[in-house]
């Protein structure tokens, strides 16, 4: 991701003239992505090396496996979405974007640095998307895990494997702290770097909106524009979005989990055994130890998405108030 800003900052300024009525909201919305882009990579280093020191990949593989190998179909569909969004972007990234700059006088050096930051781009998308979608397909063996402790709570009410379904709970709540830890920086940086990403697109298709007002560098029309740049949005945003989706989930799944034991609690007295191993479990996922953070500082949860979203509309508004 150095390279990747090296490479943008020496092509943008060999061709500044084309760049000469971007507005400095733009300028510093893109300083800050490619910021957090290195910063990404830097976790990325960190998080390997302390896995390889705290046996964190282990541990992950522990807690997280595959259940029944029958049961694969959400495995493949995120597989295939994976590759959807990689051809996608590979045709954003080295066609329509590469088509688009050649209608512009470039000599053969800045093709050579638009090519090579084309490609640090399309590395570091190939890298996001592997990570949303092993993201998510953990999270989802996560929710299985649950899922399985659920169905065996009410398989046979008379005579509960509390054994068995304190091994999942506890394989779940392991797993999401090792997901947490692993992870937990990285979507944090990755998550700010989608809220910058909605801003500079929003301030993009203002820019292409007013061509009286701004001298845009694409020469295509209004609605090609617009169309590309909204197609930009949903490619990315789906890696967000389904790791959102699956700790929402796992979040449904606890609360179906502590419902079934309140519900199985009627059935039995206050000072039997099964009432007090049903309250044990309770008391287990009750303190909310499922639940999966980007480094402690917020919940990965859908209300996070709508917050992210309202503040990025709300800094361009005032982008486009104050440039």
């Amino acid at each position: 991701m150095v390279v990747l800003v090296l490479f943008s900052i020496a092509f943008y300024y060999r061709n500044r003239n084309l760049y000469q009525d971007l507005t400095l909201g733009i300028v510093i919305t893109y300083i800050l992505s490619n910021f957090t882009q290195t910063c990404g990579c830097l976790v990325v280093l960190i998080t390997l090396y302390t896995c390889r020191k705290t046996h964190l990949w282990q541990k992950l593989y522990k807690n997280v496996n595959i259940l029944d190998n029958d049961e694969q179909q959400c495995h493949i569909i995120i597989t295939a979405a994976l590759f959807v969004q990689i051809l996608l972007y590979f045709y954003k990234t080295f066609m329509a974007d590469f088509l688009r700059f050649t209608h512009d006088s470039i000599d053969v050096i800045d093709l050579h640095l638009l090519i090579l930051v084309r490609l640090s781009y399309f590395i570091h998308f190939f890298y996001k998307a592997v990570i949303c979608s092993f993201s998510t397909i953990i999270i989802l063996e996560i929710k299985r895990k649950l899922s399985v402790a659920n169905e065996q709570l009410n398989l046979n009410l008379m005579n509960i494997d509390v054994t068995a379904i304190h091994t999942y709970i506890y394989q779940a709540i392991e797993g999401g702290k090792t997901f947490n830890r692993l992870f937990g920086y990285r979507l944090l940086i990755f998550y700010f770097q989608w809220f910058l990403f909605i801003v500079m697109n929003l301030v993009y298709i203002i820019t292409i909106a007013n061509p009286k007002k701004y001298t845009y560098i694409y020469h295509a029309n209004t609605l090609e524009n617009l169309i590309y740049f909204v197609c930009d949005i949903i490619i990315i945003a789906f890696g967000p979005f389904a790791i959102v989706f699956a700790c929402d989930m796992v979040a449904k799944e606890v609360d179906k989990f502590i419902a079934a034991c309140y519900e199985i609690e009627e059935k039995f007295h206050y000072t039997s055994i099964e009432y007090h191993e049903l309250q044990s479990l309770t008391s287990i996922l009750g303190n909310g130890v499922v639940q999966f953070t980007a480094a402690k500082f917020i919940e990965i949860k859908r209300t996070m998405m709508l917050s992210l979203m309202t503040s990025a509309i709300t800094y361009f508004i005032a982008l486009v108030e104050f440039y």
